[in-house]
């Protein structure tokens, strides 16, 4: 008989409309639910392995074990993740870097705590670090790397001369290279995401703080302009040549609006990109 058990790494939050937003940081599953659905799927939890009757119960349980809710009682996550990092350690034939190709950025959100330098990286500091790829980069070697900032599409000269870079340094070792992006999204426009696709780039991450009214004043930009909608519209065209995944910072002040903007994100077709 299967024995289930609650992951170690749901988290809950009571919305003030009263349904329940429901995370799990192992899988990154999302499950927002009514109030009505909301007690029962707590005592789910509560009784993972109690025969459930009829549709809803059943519903939610199978959701919960499809999304890493509910895991069997033999699966300890804590030491598989411990496991995943000791392996990637041992693997010597992977080079993993996050590269800042700027410190400025383009937005002034209210939680930042940068000081918004405008440095951006200097020749000799390519030359340097083209050097340590090199020297460190095994003989069929994987290098992986996260652009990041600042807002590194700012700089997206710099992503493309060091990204051809890069791939030559691979090919020279029969290595590979790829990248991921995280970006705050308005610059994120189709041009700009062939010319990252062109250069290995091949996940983006972007942050959305809530629907139109409440991402504006958490996430404007440097004159303290509307920002939603271009990123928006970026996306629409964007994610059909990059896959991006969504990032929303939460807090008291915009955690009820969340809902509303999955709800938003869905109808726009944006969800399933």
């Amino acid at each position: 008989m299967e024995s289930l058990k609650p992951s170690v790494y749901n988290y809950k939050v009571v919305l003030s409309d009263g349904n329940t937003l429901w995370f799990n940081f192992f899988t990154l599953s999302l499950m927002v639910l009514d109030s009505m659905d909301a007690s029962l799927a707590q005592d789910i939890l509560n009784l993972p392995n109690k025969s459930w009757s009829g549709g809803r119960p059943v519903q939610i349980k199978k959701s919960f074990k499809n999304n890493g809710f509910l895991i069997n009682t033999p699966v300890s996550e804590i030491d598989y993740i411990k496991q995943e990092y000791f392996q990637q350690r041992r693997i010597p034939k992977n080079l993993n870097l996050t590269i800042l190709p700027s410190l400025a950025c383009n937005f002034r959100c209210i939680y930042c705590y940068e000081k918004h330098e405008t440095q951006s990286m200097s020749p000799e500091v390519e030359a340097a670090l083209l050097k340590m790829i090199t020297n460190r980069l095994p003989e069929k070697g994987r290098l992986f790397v996260t652009w990041f900032g600042g807002e590194p599409l700012l700089q997206i000269d710099t992503i493309e001369r060091l990204s051809s870079a890069f791939n030559k340094i691979c090919a020279e070792k029969n290595g590979k290279y790829s990248a991921q992006i995280i970006t705050n999204g308005f610059l994120f426009n189709r041009k700009n995401a062939e010319r990252l696709h062109k250069n290995n780039v091949n996940k983006a991450q972007i942050t959305l703080d809530g629907p139109k009214h409440i991402h504006d004043k958490r996430r404007p930009g440097t004159n303290g302009g509307k920002t939603f909608d271009k990123i928006i519209s970026n996306l629409r065209e964007s994610s059909k040549i990059i896959p991006v995944s969504l990032r929303i910072n939460i807090d008291e002040t915009n955690r009820k609006y969340i809902p509303e903007l999955l709800d938003l994100l869905s109808s726009d077709g944006l969800a399933k990109n």
